[in-house]
């Protein structure tokens, strides 16, 4: 379901290079050495990772002005998802990849340009007139 939503996504969406497949211990314990085959998504490189770990590992709050910035992209990039008719259900600082910093002289971060990651509960919304059942529980 994933691949089917990460097709023609907006700018904002973490680019996708491709999938592949890997065989992974569906257990940790080695009485329970069962494996299963899972999908990978192949994404760009968002060096400094999610918002959320981002923001700890800098120590000291973002300015008002970076914040706003961020939830001005944020609300960009949902408008976008809305136009391509996508119904992404996951948006947390986890899911919010950072795709660059600047900083300022001092070393301030004065700029963070985030990605929207995580589409396992996204959905594409049918065509003007289609109904769609969207139950998430």
């Amino acid at each position: 379901k994933e691949v089917a939503t990460v097709e023609g996504l907006p700018k904002i969406a973490v680019h996708v290079h491709g999938f592949t497949s890997a065989e992974r211990a569906a257990a940790p314990s080695p009485e329970h050495a069962h494996k299963r085959l899972c999908l990978l998504v192949v994404t760009e490189l968002c060096e400094h990772g999610n918002l959320e770990d981002f923001m700890e590992a800098e120590g000291a709050p973002l300015s008002p002005a970076v914040k706003l910035d961020v939830l001005l992209q944020v609300a960009t990039g949902l408008e976008q998802l809305k136009e391509a008719r996508v119904l992404w259900r996951d948006l947390k600082a986890k899911n919010l990849l950072v795709r660059d910093v600047q900083r300022g002289r001092m070393g301030e971060v004065v700029r963070v340009t985030v990605a929207f990651t995580d589409w396992g509960t996204a959905v594409r919304m049918p065509e003007e007139g289609k109904r769609r059942m969207t139950l998430h529980g």
